[in-house]
C-alpha cells in the first residue's frame, strides 16, 4: 500500500515538472509576441505622414452612459497615410483563401499596377477610392457573403413551404413568397459613417416578387441596432453607427446576420406555361406554378350593380329591374372568361328579358329591355344564353338545359380576355305580378366569374323591395247639425308613397267601412241610419313637384257594398239598402299606379239621423269606421291581412239630454214655494191649493228630460221618480215645466208650468199628456223635493232617487222606444239614533317563534262604540281596505279568530296589550250581546267580518263598547325605513239596508322604526392630498355637492389615509320614542372609529327642540371623545361620546313623541377605518357588521340594528407594456407595480417595511438591473431591497406609508416570430398566495432581420447578492463545460471557459480562442463564492437556441422533451444572473402540552431577537416574527439573514415586553405563560437551526433535599474528559500519522 503511494507521488511530481516547461516555453511566445507588437507604431512613427490626421482609436474613456463624447475623429494610418518609395510590381500568389470578403477600399489599395500612371491618373484613382469606400455594399454583387439563400411560399394553413429550385412542385399563383438571405463577414468599417445611421447593405430582389415587404427593424439579441426597408425591388439594411462602434471595441471587425422579405407573385413575368427561372444572388431556382396559373390566380375582378339608385323600372305596364356587371382583369390576361349570373332568393319573381336557351351574341346599343354589352375598341363581342340553374354540380350551364319551371342562370360567354381589359354587360329582368313583394324580403342574385373552369370571384347586388308610406283619416271641420236633426260628418282620406319607396304600387284600392269585423265599427242597430254622401266624393292626387289635381268620375271607380264585398258601382238605396262600405278603383283600362312620391286624397261625408240617438237610448252615438289601401304587389308586412294598411277614426255624434237629474244641498230653513199656472193633485184632477211648504233639511231635485232640441215628441213616455229605500218622503209638489226649442235661435223658451201633488209619497209617474200636453217635441224640467223621515231608526243611511223613461219617442211617423232610459243620485244623511263609531289601529304583535298562523304577526284594531245605545239588529262590518296602488299600501287579511273580544268600559289609552286589557276589572265582557260572525273572501282569508248585535246594548255617560279585531299583514317590512300602510274600516247598518261606512283606520309597520342602521358609503382618504373619492356612492343621490361632502375631513386626521365605511344610525323613524336614550356601538373587528356626528334632525324634532349627545357620568374604563361640525343642514353640532376599545357609547335626547314618519328622527354618522391586514393586504373580501344597541338611559338593552359592508381592497396594482420598436413588439416588457396609492400605514406582522412578492413565470428573464422605484406621481426614488429565488420569484422589501411605483423590464424568452406566453402575479408576502396577475397567453414578436458581430454566441454572468440585488459582487468563479446530447443523456466533453467577476459582477465566458455554438449545451458551475457569502454549489445547463437547420438544432427540434433540464435562451449573448446569500440562522418554533407532549401550534405572532452577546444586554441586532393562524398544524420557521459567516450569534424568543427569554422560568407570550427553551445552547454560527419550544405553564414541584440527577451529570462529564485524553494519546503514537503530516509539509 505504502509502494503504491510512493509511485502515486513520483508520478505527480514528474507531471509537474512538465507542466512547468510548458509553461515556461508559453511565456517565451507571449514574450516575444508583445515585444513584437509594441514594436510596429514604433516602426510606423518613422514614416512620415502625409494625411493631416491624428491616429486615434476610441477606447471607454470616449464613452459616456453609451454615448460618445470624444472630440476626436477616430482614424488609423494606413499606407495611403505615407510617403511612397518606388517599388516594383510584386506579384504574388495567393495560397490562402480569405474568409472576408475584402472592401473595395481594400481591394483598390492592393491592386497591382498594369501600367504606368501618372500624377492626374492616380489622384483619379484616389477620388475613385473614396467614392467606393462612402458607397453602400451591394450584397447582390457578392455572393462569397451571402452564406445561404432561401426561396419558401405560404401555403393554404399558413405554413411556410420550401421551394425546390428544380421546379418538381407546383406553388399557387396567389401564395405568398418570402426570400431568406444568410450573410456574412461584411466588412464594418466600410459602413460606419458619422451619421446615426450606418451606410447601407443592399440586395436587390427579384422582379418576380410584387408588393415586396418586410418588418422593418433589424435586431441583435431582440434590441433594434437597425431599420430595414424595401423600395424599387431593392432592400436596404442600415446600422446604428453607435451598434458598430461598440462592435469594434469588441474587437469584431465583420457582421453576421440574416433578413427576409416577402412579396405576392409577378404573373406577368411567367411563361405562357406557368414556368419562370428566377436567380438572386448565386442560387438560381427554376419555378413551376403549373400550366392553368392565370387561369387560376391571373387577376380578375368583377362587379355586379342594381340601376336606376337601386328602384324598379315601370315600362308598358310592366315592372323591371336593371342591372350591370362589370368584368376586369389586371396586368394578365386570363383565358375564355365565362360570368354566370343567377337569382339565389325568390327567383321565382323574376324572369331574364331577351336571353334564350340558345346563344346570342351581344350588341353594343341598348334597345328596349334586351342585354347589351359594353367593349373597349377592337374588341369581340360575346354571348348570352340562358341555361339550368348553376349548381356546384353544374357550376357553369350549358345551353339549352334551363327547365320550363326554372328561372335559371345567365351565361354571359366573353372568351379569352386580355390585360387591362374591362367590359360590361346590361341585362333586365321582369318582376312578377300581383305579388306582394314587400312580404317577399329581398331578390338576392350572385354573378361569378370563371376563367376556364376555375371560379374567381363574385359580386352581388341585391335587391330589397321598401314600401314606405303614410296614411290617415281625420275629421275635416266640425260636425254639422242639419235641420232636420240629422248631423254630418266630412272626412278626409290621403295616402302618400314615400320617395325611398323603391317600386309602385300597382292596383291602387282606397276602402272604408262602416262594418269592419274588428273593433272599430257603427252599432249594428243603427248602421240604417248612418249613410254615405254619394254625391260628396272628390279624388284627388299629387305627384311630386306638382300641384294637387282633382281626377275626373272617369277616371277612377266608386264602388258600394253592404256587409260584403259584392261592390257595385250603381247602387240604389230602396233595393239595395243603406251601403256600410265603399272601394275606389282605377278604370278598368287604366288601374291606379301609385308611383314613389305620389299622394293621393279622398274627401266625403257621412250622414246620422236622429233615430240613430234614439235607438241607441243614448245622448250621443259613436261613430266609428275603417280607412284600408291595398295593393296587388304589396300587403301589409307583419300581418296576415289580405290588404296593405288601415286606419280607424272614431267620433261622437249627438248632444241630448233623454234624462238628466241633479240634486242639491239641503236646504237649511224651511221655504214657502207659491205656485202659478195648472195645479193637480196626485189623481191629475185639478187642484185649487196655491202654495205649500217645504220643511228645513229638505233636499232639492231637477230632472231634464227630452231634450233633443225638438226632434222628438215624449208626450206619451211615461215618467217615473222613486225614492229607495223608504226613509225619504216627497214634499208638496212637483213642478213640471215645458220649453220650446227655436230653429232659428238655438234656444228654449218656456210653453208653460203645471204642478202635480207628491207630498208623502215615496214614487210617482207620470207622462205629459196626462197633465195637457200633447204632440209636442217639448223639453221638460222637473223640480220636486224630498226630506228625510224615520229619522228615529237609523244613525245614519243613504237614499237613491231614481228617474226612468218608459214608452217610446215620435217624430212624424216613426216612433222608437226609449224604455229604460233612467238617471240617478245618492243622498247620505244621519239619523236622530245617537251612535258614534270610531276605528283606530292600537299596536302591531310580532309572530311567535315557528308559529303555524299568524306568522306575519297581528295588527290589533279597535272599534270604539258610543252614545246612548246600540240598537238590536244593528250591524258592524269591519274590513281590510287598501288605500291606494302605491307600493307602500298593502293588505292585511282576517281570519276566522280576528274577533278578539268585545268589551264595556271607558277607555283603553293606558293599555298596550290584550292581555292589559282583560286583566282589568273596569271592562265588562259583553260578547253575549252580539250574534253569530259573517266573513267574506276567501276561505281563511277573509277580507270582511260582520258583527251583529243580538240584544240592545245601553250606554250610560262615558261608557263604550269596545270591539278588539286583530288581522294579518300579508308582508312585513324586512328593509329599513321600509314603511308599509295597513289600512282597516267600520261600516254599520241600523237601517236594516245599507252598510254606511263610518270610520278608517291606518297603521303603519316600520323595520327599524325605533332604530335603524344603514350603510351610507364607502370612501379612500388621502391625508397628504386632503382628497377623498367614493367607492359606493351615498344612497342618498339628491346630494348636489356629491358624497364626498357628507364626510366630515377634520374628523379622519387622526386615523389619517385610508379606506372607510359610513354608517349612518337613524333613532325614531316611527316617531314613537319619548325622552332620552343611550347607543352602544360595536365596531367591526378589523376596523377602527374615526368619529362619530349628529348628522340630521328631522324638522318637526327641531321645533321641538333639537336632539344633543349628553355627558354621561361614572363610565370607567372609557375615554371621552367629541367632534364639532356642520350637520347637513350646515348647522354647527357637538357629539359627545365615550369610547372603549371597539366600542363607542352616545346618548341622545330628547325625543318628541310625535308619531310621523321621519320628522321626529336623528341620524348619527359613524365612520371607521378598514384595519384588517386580510382585507388590505391579503386582497381577501371581509363582511364588516356594525350593530348598534339602543339602550335606556340605565343601560338596559332595548333592540339592535345591523348593516353589513362587504368590501375588497387590492393595495396593488400591476400592468405591463410591451416595448416597441416602429409599432411592433419586442422581446422586452415593461412591468409597472403601483403600491399602497394611499400611503397609509398597511397593518403589517414584517415590521416596518412590506414584502412584496411578484411570481414571474419561466418564459421571462428578468433585467434585475432595471428595477426602479419612486414615489408615486414623482421622480423621487424610494429605497427599496429586492431579492430574486430560484423559482424566479422576485421579493421587494419596502416602506410602508409610502405610495411607490416599481419599474422592471424582462425579456420574453423567444425566438422572433415565435408564440409564447408569459404571465406575473404580485401579492403582499405572508398575506396571500395570490393577487394581481397579469397574462399575456399569445405574444410574440418580429424582426425583419437579424445582426451580430461575431457568429458564436457567449455567456455573461452577473453576480449579485441575493437579498440585495443592487448589490453586485466580484471574485465569483465559474467554470463553463461544454457538453454533448446523447439520446437524452448529457455528457461533458473536455472543452471548458473558467473565470471570475470583476468588479461590476460580470463575467464573460465562451470567446478567445475556444468559442461557444449554438444549440449546444453548457454546464455553468460556481467553483468559488465570493468572499463572505455563502457557496451554495450553483450550477445549471444552458444553451442558446438558434434555427439554423443544423443537426444539432433538429435534434433540439424533434426532441425537447431531453431538454427538460437545460435553461434555453435565444439570445447569442446568454445572460445569466447568479445570486449568493450571507449568513441565515433558522428559527423554529414549536410547542408542548402540560405534560410535555408535541402540540398543535397556538395561534398567534411570537417574536425572536438575534444578539452579539450571550447576555443580550444591548439591543437585538435583528428581529423575526413567526406567524400562526387557527387551524395550522405544522411548525412554521423564519430566518435570520445578511450574517457573517463565522461570527457567533445568540438567539432568544421575546415576551410580551419584548424582553429576552434567557431562563426556564414562566414567561408571558401572546399573554399566555410558557416555559420556554431552546434546542442548543444559544450560541450558533450560519446554517443552524435553533428550535424554540413553547411549553404551556406547569406548576413547580418540591425540591426534596436530596442532590437528584447532579451527581449523574458529574459522572458523565468525568467519563467524556477521560475519553478524549485517552484518543489524543493513541493519536500522537500514530507513526502513519505522523508521516502524513510530514508530507503535507514538504
Amino acid at each position: 500500500m505504502v509502494s503504491e503511494y510512493i509511485k502515486k507521488l513520483l508520478k505527480d511530481k514528474a507531471r509537474l515538472k512538465k507542466w512547468k516547461r510548458i509553461t515556461l516555453a508559453l511565456s517565451c511566445v507571449v514574450v516575444f509576441c508583445v515585444v513584437y507588437a509594441l514594436t510596429l507604431p514604433a516602426i510606423t512613427l518613422e514614416g512620415k505622414t502625409i494625411c493631416g490626421m491624428e491616429e486615434h482609436t476610441h477606447t471607454e474613456e470616449c464613452y459616456q452612459d453609451d454615448e460618445l463624447v470624444c472630440d476626436k475623429e477616430e482614424h488609423q494610418h494606413t499606407e495611403d497615410c505615407y510617403e511612397k518609395e518606388e517599388e516594383q510590381p510584386v506579384e504574388e500568389e495567393n495560397t490562402q483563401e480569405d474568409t472576408t470578403e475584402p472592401s473595395d477600399e481594400a481591394q483598390a489599395a492592393t491592386e497591382p499596377e498594369e501600367s504606368k500612371q501618372d500624377e492626374s491618373n492616380e489622384e483619379e484613382q484616389q477620388q475613385e477610392s473614396t467614392q467606393v469606400t462612402s458607397a453602400d455594399f451591394d450584397l447582390s454583387a457578392h455572393p462569397s457573403n451571402i452564406k445561404s439563400i432561401t426561396l419558401s411560399y405560404k401555403d393554404s394553413n399558413g405554413n411556410w413551404v420550401n421551394i425546390d429550385p428544380n421546379g418538381n412542385q407546383i406553388i399557387p399563383g396567389n401564395a405568398k413568397i418570402k426570400l431568406n438571405v444568410d450573410y456574412f463577414n461584411i466588412n464594418i468599417d466600410q459602413l460606419i459613417n458619422t451619421d446615426e445611421y450606418s451606410q447601407c447593405i443592399t440586395y436587390t430582389i427579384p422582379d418576380l416578387l410584387s408588393n415586396a415587404q418586410t418588418v422593418g427593424i433589424i435586431t441583435q439579441d431582440s434590441k433594434e441596432v437597425g431599420k430595414l426597408a424595401v423600395q424599387n425591388r431593392v432592400v436596404s439594411l442600415k446600422f446604428k453607427n453607435e451598434y458598430l462602434k461598440q462592435l469594434q471595441k469588441k474587437e469584431n471587425s465583420s457582421l453576421t446576420g440574416d433578413f427576409y422579405v416577402e412579396g405576392d407573385v409577378n404573373l406577368s413575368k411567367l411563361y405562357p406555361d406557368g414556368q419562370v427561372t428566377v436567380t438572386t444572388g448565386d442560387k438560381t431556382y427554376n419555378l413551376n406554378f403549373g400550366p392553368d396559373v392565370f387561369a387560376q390566380y391571373g387577376d380578375l375582378k368583377i362587379e355586379k350593380t342594381l340601376l336606376n339608385n337601386s328602384k324598379v323600372i315601370s315600362v308598358n305596364g310592366g315592372d323591371y329591374l336593371s342591372y350591370a356587371i362589370k368584368v376586369t382583369t389586371g396586368n394578365v390576361g386570363c383565358p375564355d372568361v365565362k360570368v354566370v349570373d343567377t337569382f339565389t332568393r325568390n327567383q321565382d319573381l323574376v324572369t331574364y328579358v331577351g336571353v334564350t336557351t340558345s346563344k346570342k351574341d351581344l350588341v353594343g346599343n341598348p334597345y328596349n329591355q334586351e342585354p347589351y354589352e359594353t367593349i373597349e375598341n377592337g374588341k369581340q363581342h360575346g354571348s348570352v344564353y340562358l341555361g339550368t340553374t348553376s349548381s356546384d354540380a353544374t357550376p357553369i350551364p350549358e345551353e339549352n338545359t334551363k327547365k320550363d319551371n326554372e328561372t335559371g342562370s345567365l351565361v354571359w360567354a366573353i372568351g379569352d380576355m386580355s390585360p387591362n381589359e374591362k367590359r360590361t354587360l346590361t341585362y333586365f329582368v321582369k318582376l312578377k305580378e300581383n305579388e306582394p313583394l314587400n312580404k317577399k324580403g329581398a331578390i338576392s342574385n350572385n354573378a361569378n366569374v370563371y376563367s376556364k373552369t376555375y371560379p374567381r370571384h363574385s359580386s352581388n347586388a341585391p335587391f330589397n323591395p321598401i314600401v314606405s308610406y303614410g296614411m290617415n283619416k281625420k275629421q275635416e271641420g266640425s260636425t254639422i247639425r242639419n235641420e232636420d236633426g240629422s248631423y254630418t260628418i266630412n272626412y278626409k282620406l290621403d295616402f302618400t308613397l314615400n320617395s325611398n319607396s323603391n317600386y309602385p304600387l300597382k292596383d291602387f284600392e282606397i276602402m272604408d267601412y262602416l262594418d269592419y269585423s274588428e273593433d272599430h265599427y257603427v252599432d249594428e242597430k243603427i248602421r240604417g241610419y248612418v249613410s254615405y254622401n254619394k254625391d260628396s266624393f272628390k279624388v284627388s292626387v299629387q305627384k311630386p313637384n306638382e300641384t294637387e289635381k282633382e281626377l275626373e268620375k272617369t277616371e277612377y271607380k266608386l264602388a258600394w257594398a253592404k256587409g260584403d264585398t259584392n261592390y257595385k258601382t250603381e247602387w240604389n238605396d230602396e233595393i239595395d239598402g243603406n251601403p256600410t262600405r265603399f272601394k275606389i278603383t282605377g278604370s278598368n283600362k287604366s288601374p291606379i299606379t301609385v308611383d314613389p312620391g305620389d299622394s293621393y286624397y279622398v274627401t266625403y261625408s257621412v250622414t246620422v239621423q236622429p233615430e240613430a240617438l234614439a235607438k241607441m237610448k243614448s245622448n250621443s252615438v259613436q261613430i266609428s269606421n275603417r280607412y284600408l289601401v291595398n295593393a296587388s304587389n304589396a300587403k301589409h308586412e307583419y300581418r296576415g291581412w289580405d290588404f296593405l294598411d288601415r286606419v280607424a277614426r272614431d267620433l261622437n255624434v249627438g248632444e241630448y239630454k233623454w234624462d238628466e237629474k241633479k240634486v242639491e244641498e239641503p236646504i237649511a230653513a224651511s221655504q214657502e214655494i207659491k205656485m202659478s199656472g195648472d195645479v193637480y193633485d196626485s189623481s191629475f184632477k185639478s187642484d185649487t191649493t196655491d202654495k205649500f211648504t217645504v220643511p228645513a233639511g229638505s233636499y232639492p231635485y231637477v230632472v231634464t228630460v227630452n231634450d233633443t232640441k225638438g226632434v222628438w215628441d215624449a208626450t206619451e213616455v211615461k215618467m217615473t221618480d222613486t225614492l229607495s229605500p223608504k226613509n225619504m218622503e216627497y214634499v208638496g209638489y212637483a213642478k213640471v215645466e215645458a220649453f220650446e226649442y227655436n230653429k232659428d235661435s238655438n234656444k228654449y223658451s218656456l210653453a208653460g208650468t203645471k204642478w202635480v201633488k207628491i207630498d208623502r209619497l215615496n214614487t210617482f209617474a207620470l207622462s205629459p199628456k196626462q197633465i195637457g200636453w200633447d204632440k209636442k217635441d217639448y223639453k221638460y224640467v222637473f223640480t220636486y223635493y224630498a226630506k228625510p223621515v224615520n229619522l228615529e231608526n237609523y244613525s245614519k243611511t243613504q237614499v237613491t232617487n231614481t228617474f226612468e223613461l218608459i214608452g217610446e219617442v215620435k217624430k212624424g211617423d216613426v216612433s222608437i222606444d226609449i224604455s229604460n232610459i233612467k238617471s240617478s243620485k245618492t243622498v247620505e244623511f244621519s239619523g236622530s239614533y245617537n251612535m258614534n263609531v270610531r276605528k283606530s289601529s292600537w299596536y302591531y304583535q310580532e309572530p311567535e317563534p315557528n308559529a303555524q298562523t299568524w306568522k306575519n304577526g297581528a295588527l290589533y284594531w279597535v272599534i270604539e262604540v258610543s252614545g246612548t245605545s246600540i240598537k238590536e239588529d244593528t250591524v258592524f262590518k269591519d274590513s281590510v281596505v287598501k288605500n291606494s296602488d302605491k307600493e307602500e299600501d298593502k293588505l292585511s287579511y282576517l281570519h276566522d279568530d280576528s274577533l278578539v273580544g268585545i268589551y264595556k268600559g271607558t277607555s283603553i289609552d293606558n293599555f298596550k296589550t290584550i292581555n292589559d286589557l282583560k286583566n282589568s276589572e273596569n271592562f265588562t265582557d259583553v260578547s253575549g250581546s252580539f250574534g253569530e260572525l259573517k266573513f267574506t273572501g276567501t276561505n281563511g282569508n277573509y277580507d270582511s267580518l260582520e258583527i251583529p248585535v243580538k240584544n240592545k246594548i245601553s250606554l250610560n255617560e262615558n261608557e263604550k263598547v269596545f270591539m278588539i279585531v286583530k288581522s294579518e299583514p300579508s308582508v312585513r317590512p324586512t328593509n329599513y325605513r321600509d314603511a308599509f300602510n295597513f289600512s282597516n274600516k267600520v261600516s254599520t247598518k241600523d237601517d236594516g239596508i245599507n252598510f254606511m261606512d263610518r270610520s278608517t283606520a291606518t297603521k303603519t309597520l316600520y323595520c327599524g322604526g325605533d332604530i335603524l342602521k344603514e350603510l351610507g358609503q364607502t370612501f379612500q382618504y388621502n391625508k397628504e392630498s386632503s382628497e377623498i373619492k367614493t367607492i359606493v356612492a351615498d344612497k342618498d343621490v339628491n346630494i348636489p355637492a356629491g358624497s364626498e361632502s357628507r364626510i366630515y375631513k377634520d374628523g379622519l386626521n387622526d386615523t389619517g389615509s385610508g379606506i372607510y365605511a359610513s354608517w349612518v344610525f337613524k333613532l325614531n323613524l316611527d316617531g314613537d320614542l319619548s325622552g332620552s336614550y343611550r347607543v352602544l356601538e360595536n365596531i367591526p373587528d378589523g376596523m377602527q372609529l374615526a368619529y362619530m356626528r349628529i348628522k340630521w334632525i328631522g324638522a318637526e324634532q327641531k321645533k321641538r327642540g333639537p336632539i344633543v349627545s349628553k355627558a354621561i357620568g361614572n363610565l370607567n374604563g372609557w375615554t371621552e371623545k367629541s367632534t364639532t361640525a356642520n350637520d347637513d343642514d350646515n348647522e354647527s353640532r357637538k357629539t359627545i361620546y365615550y369610547v372603549k376599545g371597539n366600542q363607542a357609547l352616545i346618548e341622545l335626547g330628547d325625543f318628541y313623541s310625535g308619531k310621523v314618519n321621519d320628522l321626529y328622527s336623528v341620524d348619527v354618522q359613524v365612520v371607521c377605518k378598514v384595519t384588517d391586514s386580510n382585507v388590505l393586504l391579503g386582497n381577501k373580501e371581509k363582511e364588516f357588521m356594525n350593530t348598534v344597541v339602543l339602550q335606556t338611559r340605565d343601560g338596559n338593552d332595548i333592540t339592535s340594528a345591523s348593516s353589513p359592508v362587504k368590501m375588497e381592497i387590492s393595495n396593488l396594482d400591476k400592468s405591463y407594456i410591451p416595448v416597441t420598436e416602429n409599432n411592433k413588439n419586442t422581446n422586452k416588457v415593461n412591468f409597472t407595480i403601483n403600491t399602497n396609492q394611499l400611503g397609509q400605514q398597511l397593518p403589517n406582522n414584517e415590521g416596518s417595511k412590506l414584502k412584496l412578492i411578484d411570481k414571474l413565470s419561466d418564459t421571462l428573464i428578468l433585467d434585475t438591473s432595471s428595477i426602479k422605484a419612486v414615489k408615486t406621481g414623482t421622480e423621487e426614488v424610494v429605497d427599496i431591497n429586492a431579492s430574486l429565488g430560484e423559482d424566479n420569484t422576485l421579493e421587494i422589501e419596502l416602506p410602508n406609508n409610502i405610495p411607490i411605483t416599481i419599474t422592471y423590464t424582462a425579456t420574453v424568452n423567444a425566438a422572433p416570430g415565435q408564440t409564447i406566453g408569459f404571465s406575473n402575479e404580485a401579492y403582499w408576502k405572508n398575506y396571500s398566495s395570490s393577487g394581481q396577475k397579469v397574462e399575456e397567453k399569445t405574444y410574440s414578436y418580429e424582426a425583419g432581420g437579424t445582426v451580430s458581430g461575431a457568429q458564436n454566441p457567449v455567456l455573461k454572468i452577473t453576480k449579485k447578492d441575493k437579498k440585495h440585488l443592487n448589490k453586485l459582487l466580484e471574485d465569483a468563479t465559474f467554470k463553463m463545460v461544454e457538453c454533448e446530447m446523447n439520446k437524452g443523456n448529457i455528457q461533458e466533453t473536455n472543452t471548458s471557459w473558467q473565470g471570475k467577476t470583476d468588479k461590476n459582477g460580470n463575467l464573460e465566458l465562451g470567446t478567445g480562442t475556444k468559442l461557444m455554438q449554438y444549440n449546444t449545451i453548457y454546464k455553468v458551475t460556481e467553483e468559488e463564492a465570493p468572499k463572505g457569502y455563502v457557496d451554495e454549489k450553483y450550477s445549471c445547463y444552458i444553451m442558446v437556441v438558434k434555427d439554423d437547420g443544423t443537426e444539432k438544432y433538429n435534434t433540439y427540434k424533434d426532441h425537447k422533451e431531453w431538454y427538460s433540464n437545460v435553461k434555453i435562451q435565444y439570445q447569442s449573448t446568454y445572460e445569466l444572473t447568479v445570486t449568493n446569500h450571507k449568513g441565515e440562522i433558522t428559527v423554529e418554533k414549536k410547542f408542548l402540552n402540560v405534560a410535555g407532549h408535541d402540540s398543535n401550534p397556538v395561534s398567534g405572532t411570537y417574536k425572536f431577537g438575534l444578539y452579539k452577546d450571550k447576555d443580550a444586554v444591548n439591543k437585538p441586532i435583528q428581529t423575526i416574527e413567526i406567524t400562526y393562524k387557527t387551524g395550522d398544524l405544522n411548525a412554521n420557521s423564519e430566518k435570520f439573514e445578511d450574517l457573517n459567516l463565522n461570527e457567533t450569534y445568540y438567539v432568544y424568543e421575546l415576551d410580551d415586553q419584548n424582553n429576552p427569554i434567557k431562563d426556564s422560568g414562566v414567561h408571558v407570550i401572546n399573554r399566555l405563560e410558557y416555559i420556554t427553551s431552546y434546542s442548543t445552547n444559544n450560541a450558533v454560527q450560519n446554517g443552524a437551526t435553533v428550535t424554540v419550544t413553547n411549553q404551556s405553564r406547569v406548576k413547580q414541584l418540591p425540591s426534596t433535599g436530596s442532590y437528584g440527577t447532579l451527581i449523574y451529570r458529574i459522572s458523565g462529564a468525568v467519563l467524556v474528559l477521560a475519553s478524549l485524553i485517552v484518543l489524543t494519546n493513541i493519536n500522537k503514537k500514530n507513526p502513519l500519522n505522523y508521516k502524513s503530516k510530514n508530507r503535507r509539509k514538504k
